[in-house]
């Protein structure tokens, strides 16, 4: 297997430049015909758009890369990978979800700010005693250190009179930080991937195949996913303007973690099919990003003369029509299974389409997800392409 010939965190670098110049750009630009479409979605001061999707992304992966090592590592240190990894796994809910924006005060979030610091500083003083892991330890002792002083500059935002001309900086230096503290995170955690080189982009991107109960965690998110979906609305303004979307998480993450599987699976597959599979892993984290921000809406006219539902049902139902032509077009295959799949998929897509109730809602995109998942799974079997120990 072949490394990349760039290093993952030049990528990493290229992308947190590009969305902290757009941010702070978006500020100080003129407003045009074309500045919400071009400027908008990535924007880091805002929610529910690609910026908002790669911080989010970023951090599941972290949370799953941690896990991963916790699959791995020494018994002494399994509980220090393992609560790093769920904490990093509320992260990329909170940051997907405005979560914690939604809770009112202080005195609120301070029960879920002494749980994640306990969680960390139990992490951290495990991961600082031995020294096989101390580097990482302080890699991400860092990382949470800069979250730690976003925080801070969120609290600055709102109590400080900030000139026009200092705005633009002011959130680009803010979402900055978030960003800088997530690239330490990966880069602390990629330092304990004993399976690839460090520079390689497999050291990121998780390999679900190393992990144990990922079946049982998609179940279990899934089931989380449509309780919320029934006490949220309950409580909170789940369209409420500028705040995260809790709908979008659980499809983005399954839709990453797509990805992941498919990744790996094309890069152990043979090298003639691999430009084929390959394909695979670029529309799964196209579908991941597109579950948080519909990219029918960089389609300057199909955004104003189509209602929001609609441009979601034409996303779903572009994701169904790519896979099956992919399975047609290179698979050549169309058994009986894909069939019923597809029929399933239609009658979820029409049902979530068709209802008013938020909360069935919730529990339909999940089951979308999900399905998907299965559909995945059976183009493998089909073709007798599954892979060792595969966990999906």
């Amino acid at each position: 297997m072949k490394n990349s010939s760039i290093p993952w965190w030049r990528w990493i670098i290229g992308i947190d430049f590009f969305l902290i110049c757009q941010t702070v750009l978006y500020h100080y630009l003129p407003h045009f015909r074309g500045h919400r479409i071009l400027l908008y979605p990535f924007n880091l001061g805002h929610e529910n758009n690609l910026a908002a999707w790669w911080s989010g992304v970023c951090l599941f992966a972290a949370a799953l890369l941690a896990y991963e090592i916790c699959c791995h590592s020494e018994v002494h240190l399994k509980k220090a990978w393992l609560c790093l990894a769920i904490l990093l796994l509320g992260l990329s809910k909170d940051e997907i979800c405005s979560l914690h924006e939604r809770i009112d005060g202080f005195r609120n979030l301070l029960p879920y700010a002494i749980c994640a610091v306990t969680m960390l500083t139990y992490s951290l003083i495990k991961l600082f005693k031995h020294p096989e892991t101390r580097k990482s330890a302080i890699y991400i002792a860092f990382a949470f250190l800069l979250f730690g002083s976003v925080a801070f500059q969120e609290f600055l935002e709102h109590t400080v009179s900030w000139p026009d001309w200092m705005m633009g900086i002011r959130v680009g230096i803010e979402e900055g930080t978030e960003l800088i503290g997530i690239f330490l995170l990966l880069v602390g955690i990629s330092r304990q991937n004993f399976f690839t080189s460090i520079n390689s982009i497999q050291a990121i991107i998780p390999n679900l195949s190393r992990m144990k109960y990922i079946s049982a965690f998609l179940i279990i998110e899934f089931f989380i996913h449509s309780v919320a979906g029934f006490l949220f609305p309950l409580y909170f303004d789940v369209y409420r303007k500028g705040y995260g979307n809790p709908l979008l998480w659980y499809p983005m993450a399954v839709f990453f973690m797509l990805f992941s599987e498919s990744f790996w699976f094309a890069m152990t597959s043979d090298k003639t099919k691999r430009k084929v599979w390959i394909l695979f892993p670029a529309l799964f984290l196209l579908f991941s990003a597109g579950s948080v921000y519909n990219p029918f809406k960089l389609i300057f006219k199909l955004r104003y003369i189509m209602p929001d539902d609609l441009q979601i049902l034409l996303f779903h139902v572009s994701i169904i029509f790519v896979m099956i032509a992919f399975c047609w077009k290179f698979i050549n295959t169309f058994a009986i299974k894909t069939i019923i799949f597809v029929l399933l998929f239609s009658l979820i897509i029409f049902l979530e389409y068709s209802a008013n109730n938020i909360s069935w809602k919730f529990f339909l995109s999940g089951c979308f997800a999900y399905t998907t998942v299965h559909f995945f799974k059976s183009i493998l079997k089909e073709k007798n392409f599954t892979l060792k120990s595969a966990p999906l």
